[in-house]
């Protein structure tokens, strides 16, 4: 007969790292023409700068932008990861070539007017220009997944013993946008 170990959530730890899976979906910010305000504040957010006044309009993924961030020398914006993410920061094509800088990283601006950092943890990150004037018109924040790993310390009496085995442990875990997914674990104790 199974044995069935059961651990109270004192005993259980959730953390980010290891197990991904799941599906997430990405999040394009854009800025809303109302000063330097974007469509999400929370994410990204301008902490100085100001608005070009009639920039062009630009499309990306099918879909028009017509406002735009000057990255001046003293243009300074916050992104606020909240998981590790792939990041799209979407310039003007003609400003290919131009340098940017999140946090002391520099990239190069390409043919496409994007620069794209596969992988940034989740943390707050500051952007600035690297070169001369470019124009913003919006950042895409594509999570790679959610990420989470469960560790547990049964108290003494629930230890295995002979012909015992797990039970798989389901754990229902919150993930970007409000999605949520289900995820499988299986004990093994050592």
């Amino acid at each position: 007969e199974p044995y069935i170990i059961t651990t109270s959530t004192a005993n259980v730890t959730v953390a980010a790292a290891g197990e991904t899976g799941g599906s997430v979906t990405s999040d394009v910010i854009s800025f809303t023409g109302e000063e330097t305000k974007t469509t999400n504040e929370s994410v990204l957010k301008v902490t100085n700068g100001s608005m070009k006044d009639k920039p062009g309009e630009i499309t990306y993924k099918e879909k028009k932008y017509s406002n735009a961030l000057k990255f001046e020398k003293s243009t300074s914006v916050t992104l606020k990861l909240s998981s590790e993410s792939t990041v799209v920061l979407v310039f003007s094509s003609s400003d290919s070539g131009e340098k940017i800088k999140v946090d002391d990283n520099e990239y190069t601006i390409d043919s496409n007017g994007l620069v794209t950092i596969p992988s940034l943890a989740a943390n707050n990150y500051t952007i600035t220009r690297g070169g001369t004037e470019t124009l913003l018109y919006a950042v895409e924040i594509k999570p790679t997944g959610p990420s989470i790993s469960i560790t547990t310390q049964p108290a003494s009496a629930d230890y295995l013993q002979d012909d015992a085995t797990a039970a798989d442990l389901s754990v229902t875990a919150s993930i970007v946008n409000g999605t949520t997914s289900d995820y499988t674990f299986k004990y093994q104790w050592y």
